[in-house]
């Protein structure tokens, strides 16, 4: 009987703990904003913007995190609900790339918007 209770209890505990930590990680909603520029400095609208969280996924344009995001009127792209770590970036725009440089983020800080700047050329 006392192991019964015992089992309840625990289990009444993990799932109190599960609830608490995904309302933690909803509050601590880690987002990554990148700002999309081309050569002569100037925001690129309509920019492809792609995230990966491996050298290896980007290199081989394999398993993208989410969807591709489009940049906006200020050359921006937002994604949310990131894991704090580093991402590999890669934006396109017809023949623009940043292929030449900047492909990754540092470890996002967790429960911020993480902001980064691409430079996309040909």
């Amino acid at each position: 009987m006392k192991f019964k209770i015992s089992l309840i209890l625990i289990a009444g505990l993990m799932v109190f703990f599960s609830e608490t930590q995904a309302q933690e990680n909803k509050i601590l909603n880690t987002k990554l904003q990148i700002t999309v520029l081309n050569s002569l400095g100037n925001p690129v609208i309509g920019a492809k913007v792609s995230i990966y969280e491996s050298e290896e996924d980007y290199l081989a344009d394999e398993n993208v995190i989410g969807t591709v995001v489009l940049t906006d009127k200020k050359g921006r792209a937002m994604f949310k609900d990131l894991l704090p770590k580093k991402y590999y970036i890669f934006a396109r725009d017809g023949s623009m790339d940043n292929a030449d440089g900047n492909q990754s983020t540092d470890k996002l800080t967790q429960g911020v918007k993480n902001k980064v700047t691409v430079i996309i050329s040909d």
